[in-house]
Parts: C-alpha cells; sequence; structure tokens
C-alpha cells in the first residue's frame, strides 16, 4: 500500500495492528525526501491522545526529521504569526488534532500549499459516517 500511495491518494483502510502507522511513516519519509524546504507533512488525529501516539512512533521512527506536538494545551489558538513561523520553522512533521490545521488554515498562518502531505487517523465512520458516503 506504501507504493500505491506515492502514485495516488489512497485511503488504507486496514484492522488496528494491521500496519496503518507504518504505512503513514513510510509515506511521510518518501514525501519528505523529495518535499521542498518549507514544505511540511501534517498528521491529523482526532484525540490529543491519538496524537501524542502518533507523535512518539514519528519521534522513534524518524529522529532525523524534526516533528512538533501542537494541542490545545499549548494555547494555540492565541499564537501570532510569528509564534507559528517559529513552530514551521523548526519542524518537518506537525502533529495535531484536526481543530488545529483548520484554524491554522483559516486564519492564514500555514498555507495549504506548504503541506507536502496531510494523514488523517481513524475512520470517517467513527463518526457516524461510512466512506460511502463522500
Amino acid at each position: 500500500m506504501h507504493e500505491e500511495s506515492l502514485r495516488r491518494n489512497i485511503i488504507v483502510a486496514i484492522d488496528t495492528g494491521g500496519g496503518k502507522t507504518r504505512i503513514a511513516i513510510a509515506r511521510a519519509e518518501a514525501e519528505l525526501e523529495m518535499c521542498l524546504p518549507g514544505n511540511h507533512v501534517w498528521f491529523l488525529a482526532p484525540t490529543v491522545d491519538l496524537c501524542q501516539q502518533q507523535s512518539d512512533a514519528f519521534g522513534k521512527h524518524l529522529p532525523q526529521y524534526k516533528s512538533a506536538l501542537l494541542t490545545g494545551n499549548d494555547s494555540v489558538d492565541k499564537w501570532n504569526a510569528i509564534h507559528w513561523d517559529a513552530t514551521l520553522k523548526n519542524n518537518h512533521i506537525i502533529l495535531s488534532t484536526y481543530a488545529i490545521l483548520y484554524d491554522a488554515l483559516c486564519h492564514g498562518f500555514v498555507q495549504i500549499s506548504n503541506l507536502a502531505l496531510i494523514i488523517f487517523d481513524e475512520g470517517l465512520s467513527r463518526y457516524g459516517r461510512s466512506l460511502s458516503e463522500f
């Protein structure tokens, strides 16, 4: 599936323990090797606990790339452009909840053109929707 993700956007639906995180890490690494300076891989998860879990995994498997875990506990809703610029400048991988990226995009602190890859963790069915609705 990693190879397929290099050719096109895909949705990986595998049971827990089936290797989704390994695929995400391999895909992120491949993208970071190819992307322009200033571009980022952004990993999104619905909860802070899942963000923390994935942050640990990315840090373990991709220590050569700096990463930042951003949560509401970091008061990112109060950040200005200077704080965002410094965080983005100093990190290759950003891990956060969906709301943090949404707010950063809406306020213009993050440009979608600077996101080399966005990884969405957790299935949509968890939120009362199936993938077939989209």
